[in-house]
C-alpha cells in the first residue's frame, strides 16, 4: 500500500513540475514537484524493492492520453478547414463539395483513432495494474491421456 501511495504521489509530483514550468502555477512548485518525485521514488523503492521503481511507468500511461489529445486538436483543425473550403472557393458547390468530403474523413478519422488509442491504454497498459491471475495455466495444445 505504501508502494502504491508513493506511486500516486509520483503522478502528482510530476503533475506539480509540469504546472511549475507551464506558468500555471508558481514557479518554485517545480522545484517541490521534483523534491516530491525524488522522495516518492526512494519510498517507493524501499517499501516495495527494486521491482516497484516500475510504477514509475504509470506516468508515461498518462502521458499517452496526450496522443488522444493531439488527434482531437488535429480533428478540430480539419474541421474547421472544411469549413473554410466554402467561402475560399469562389464556386460554391466545389466548396461544398470539399468541405463535406473532408468532414466526411475527419469523421472516419474521429471514431476509429481514439477509439483504439483509448482501447489500446486500458487494455494494454493500465489493465496490468489491476489484474491478477490465478488459477492454473491454460494449455490448449496437450494430449489428453
Amino acid at each position: 500500500m505504501v508502494s502504491k501511495t508513493s506511486g500516486l504521489g509520483l503522478l502528482v509530483a510530476f503533475a506539480a513540475m509540469i504546472a511549475g514550468l507551464a506558468g500555471g502555477a508558481p514557479r518554485h512548485l517545480f522545484w517541490s514537484g521534483l523534491a516530491g518525485a525524488l522522495v516518492s521514488l526512494i519510498v517507493m523503492v524501499r517499501s516495495g524493492g527494486a521491482a516497484a521503481a516500475m510504477e514509475a511507468h504509470n506516468l508515461v500511461n498518462v502521458l499517452s492520453y496526450l496522443r488522444i489529445t493531439g488527434i482531437g486538436v488535429a480533428s478540430a483543425a480539419l474541421a474547421y478547414t472544411a469549413n473554410r473550403f466554402v467561402s475560399l472557393s469562389g464556386i460554391p458547390v466545389l466548396g461544398i463539395l470539399a468541405g463535406l468530403t473532408l468532414h466526411a474523413i475527419n469523421l472516419a478519422f474521429c471514431v476509429l483513432s481514439p477509439t483504439i488509442q483509448s482501447l489500446r491504454l486500458h487494455y494494454v497498459e493500465f489493465f496490468e495494474n489491476f489484474f491478477v491471475g490465478g488459477g492454473r495455466a491454460y494449455k490448449p495444445f496437450r494430449t489428453v491421456a
